[in-house]
């Protein structure tokens, strides 16, 4: 384990998550090109200011766990809140600009699965910030104290569940 991992194992077995500086765990790399395949679980803690947009080679699903911020996408700026979970995009220019206590999770992904969900729950560059998902925040906050040995499974079964919550919040009402 690493400093980090054995810093947050031991507090997970003593019944305390506690999150106050950065996380990163790496994911396995596993060759199922009809799966999604995470590559790595992050916890966000340090301001972030950049003066120029960036690409990826990845996608990334995160989520706003305090404070606000700006997402900076080539013609838009989109404001950030806690609850909030949000979408870039493989080679789309972005950055993010830290405000108020501006903490956030991400898990990186690639895969054609991963498209496919996406293109089911109509996230794209033209949608992809969703308000008002605290209810992940706890899974999230548990999933990055998982054993290292077991991030593999975490971060997909929470990309998995969070992609499930947003389809579920986009459908009528079982009672319409």
């Amino acid at each position: 384990l690493t400093p980090v991992c054995l810093f947050i194992y031991i507090k997970q077995k003593k019944g305390v998550v506690a999150l106050s500086q950065n996380i990163c765990h790496f994911i396995p790399f596993h060759k199922d090109y009809n799966s999604i395949h995470t590559i790595n679980f992050v916890l966000e803690t340090e301001p972030q200011s950049h003066d120029s947009l960036k690409t990826e080679t990845v996608y990334k699903m995160h989520y706003v766990c305090s404070g606000h911020g700006l997402l900076h996408t080539t013609g838009k700026i989109m404001p950030l809140k806690e609850g909030d979970i949000f979408f870039t995009f493989p080679a789309s220019p972005f950055r993010l600009e830290s405000k108020e206590n501006f903490t956030y999770m991400y898990i990186s992904f690639i895969g054609s699965r991963g498209n496919m969900i996406m293109e089911k729950l109509k996230v794209s560059q033209k949608n992809f910030v969703f308000h008002n998902a605290q209810r992940i925040h706890e899974i999230w906050k548990e999933g990055l104290a998982v054993h290292p040995n077991l991030s593999d499974l975490m971060s997909e079964a929470l990309l998995l569940y969070t992609f499930a919550y947003l389809g579920e919040n986009q459908l009528p009402s079982k009672t319409d």
